[in-house]
């Protein structure tokens, strides 16, 4: 193996150089103009030794690039300070409270750094010997630089050999350190991925996430990054990776318009500078955020970020960001790249749609809603729903469901010469999905599928209507019958429909904010299956609430309208519900929501109504009501 004569006063003199060279021409914009300011700086903390104060910054790779100074004598930076020739701000970041930066601060003058390397006394290389009883225990001896880097190496190299690649471990952050591989000048060579020796390439001067991945790879981790946003996207933002983090510097990114953050947390790191410093000026500035993550963060709350939910321990967020560049890129003609695109479509959408067709169109059924918009008359939105048959060729393909009394008696009135797939739970023969006892069954192109209604985590007899349907279009789409089944197992619905938000003091709180027509709030209503303090209200859209008459009696104890007109509302349930509140904001609809539930109650938000009298939409409402439960329902516990 070849030697490399290595002390530590050669090892910080040339970084030493380098870093005062780096901070000198990373802070030339900034300190021209200023020479008097630097003038004031404070070196009272100072050794009395000689050298000169050079502008620096602190090399620590968490994307903040802090202003320091750096007593430099021959080529050696001795001390370390902060760089106070300006105030605390964004641009000019202080790193007065970093504990990362005062870590670095005392790798260089601290009275207890570390000098040279050292090794346990009784420790031997080889695998055997290694004396594991005498860890904490053990002695420490001094060894020289070409010992310790002799042992890193062949360490490393005998337990690749022995064990395989797999057993050698490595934080993600050294995968590609500095530079990407091709660009070093010995992996970039042919050479390179024909060494046997890892030791060889370390020893040459490769980096250590270099030499491993050109020798084979190594394990490695995903974790929330908590310094920067993106490793390895030169595009997007900055990296969190040791050199990746010179991508985009804080200013260009404040020119940023959409930021995506997929799997991180740049907020949750030792004191945040960078955060502060990086990506509060570019919300300021009006970036849009949108974070793909299994939960939402501590900062994609201060960011203000969209959420792109997704579940841990899966590859679902390079999944995401695969699709986002799939459906950017896409070009039916030049540059296909998906299969299948997945529509929803309202009847306002629909009204517009003249040229759109749907290889599989879908109609879940049809239930008065938007006649504000119909000019009231119960047909007009009819025909509306019925656009999704435009267009549609024989060999297309056209579910709908069979028990909806609406979609049956229409049916009739509009050509249907593509192939038709019913489906529903009262379904004898026919259907390409139907209820078997409590067994699903589903058959389209000669291919079939059968799950439990027990293995549905979603509950609700509306639930196994949306599992027919999507296991109709998803076969149809030629989705393998074992890849449904297993989605079916394992979805848990969708936010703001009959989201789980908590019990607290034996009262259950539900969140279906997106409940905003009559339909959609019986099916919550009858999933009921404790009495029920029910909010709702908004903006009514012609709603005939005669639906519900039914379920409210003996299920609903309390309605709390929330509205800035809740007159409708409270003449249409009069005399059916035993207490009726008018409320005005989501606050005093929450208080008195408390006041009326009692333990083994539930508290269902689930509204009828649009949202825009009191709320921007019903994603915001419901946000608000998820809010006020986590912040004041604890402790609460009714009457």
């Amino acid at each position: 193996m070849e030697k490399r004569n290595l002390s530590r006063k050669t090892f910080l003199k040339g970084s030493g150089a380098a870093l005062a060279t780096l901070g000198l021409t990373s802070c030339a914009a900034r300190t021209s103009g200023s020479a008097n300011k630097e003038e004031l700086a404070d070196t009272s903390d100072a050794p009395k030794e000689e050298g000169e104060w050079k502008a620096a910054t602190c090399w620590s790779h968490c994307g903040g690039r802090c202003s320091l100074k750096a007593l430099v004598k021959d080529g050696v930076i001795t001390r370390l300070k902060t760089d106070d020739t300006h105030e605390d701000s964004p641009d000019w970041p202080q790193r007065r409270a970093c504990l990362r930066g005062r870590s670095r601060r005392d790798d260089i003058y601290s009275p207890d750094r570390l000098k040279y390397p050292m090794k346990r006394k009784n420790w031997q290389p080889g695998g055997e010997g290694f004396n594991g009883e005498l860890r904490g225990k053990d002695e420490w001896e001094r060894i020289s630089w070409d010992e310790a880097l002799d042992l890193v190496a062949s360490e490393v190299s005998r337990i690749r050999e022995k064990y395989g690649n797999r057993s050698i471990y490595g934080h993600r952050s050294i995968v590609i350190q500095g530079s990407d591989i091709n660009d070093m000048s010995l992996a970039g060579t042919e050479a390179a991925w024909h060494l046997d020796e890892f030791g060889s390439m370390f020893m040459r001067g490769m980096d250590f996430g270099i030499a491993l991945s050109a020798s084979g790879g190594f394990t490695t981790s995903w974790t929330t990054a908590s310094q920067g946003a993106f490793a390895f996207c030169h595009l997007y933002g900055y990296g969190s990776s040791s050199g990746q983090d010179f991508m985009n510097d804080r200013f260009d990114c404040r020119n940023v318009e959409t930021a995506i953050l997929i799997g991180v947390n740049p907020a949750y790191s030792a004191d945040s500078t960078s955060f502060w410093s990086n990506w509060l000026p570019v919300r300021d500035a009006g970036c849009r955020f949108i974070t793909i993550d299994p939960m939402y963060t501590d900062s994609a709350a201060i960011l203000g970020a969209e959420w792109v939910p997704i579940r841990p321990n899966t590859d679902v967020a390079l999944l995401m960001a695969m699709c986002y560049v799939m459906i950017s890129e896409d070009d039916p003609e030049a540059n296909p790249l998906i299969d299948w695109d997945v529509i929803e479509l309202s009847s306002f959408q629909l009204d517009g749609m003249y040229d759109f067709r749907a290889d599989v169109g879908v109609l879940m059924n049809i239930t008065p809603d938007h006649l504000d918009r119909y000019d009231h008359k119960l047909q007009n939105y009819v025909d509306s729903k019925f656009r999704i048959l435009q267009n549609q060729r024989a060999t297309d393909k056209f579910v709908y469901c069979a028990d909806d009394p609406l979609t049956l008696e229409n049916l009739g009135r509009h050509d249907r010469n593509m192939e038709v797939l019913p489906f529903g739970v009262k379904c004898t023969e026919g259907c390409a999905a139907s209820l078997d006892g409590d067994t699903i069954r589903v058959r389209v192109d000669g291919k079939e599928l059968s799950i439990g209604v027990d293995e549905l985590k979603i509950k609700g007899v509306h639930n196994i209507y949306n599992a027919m349907a999507a296991s109709i279009a998803a076969l149809s789409a030629g989705v393998p019958p074992e890849s449904i089944c297993q989605t079916l197992r394992t979805f848990t619905g969708v936010e703001h429909r009959l989201e789980p938000c908590g019990e607290y003091g034996g009262v259950q709180y539900i969140n279906d904010s997106k409940a905003t027509n009559v339909d959609s709030v019986w099916y919550a209503l009858d999933s009921m299956r404790r009495p029920t303090v029910w909010i709702a209200g908004g903006t009514d859209k012609g709603n005939d609430y005669s639906r519900l008459f039914p379920l409210v009696e003996g299920r609903v104890k309390t309605l709390v309208c929330m509205g800035v007109d809740n007159a409708k509302l409270m003449r249409e349930f009069a005399g059916r519900i035993p207490e009726i509140v008018d409320t005005h904001s989501l606050g005093e609809a929450m208080e008195a929501a408390v006041r009326s539930a009692a333990p083994g109650d539930t508290v269902l938000l689930s509204p009828a109504c649009a949202s825009f009298d009191l709320f921007k939409n019903y994603e915001q409402r419901g946000e608000q009501f998820k809010a006020w439960v986590a912040k004041h329902a604890v402790g609460k516990k009714g009457r």
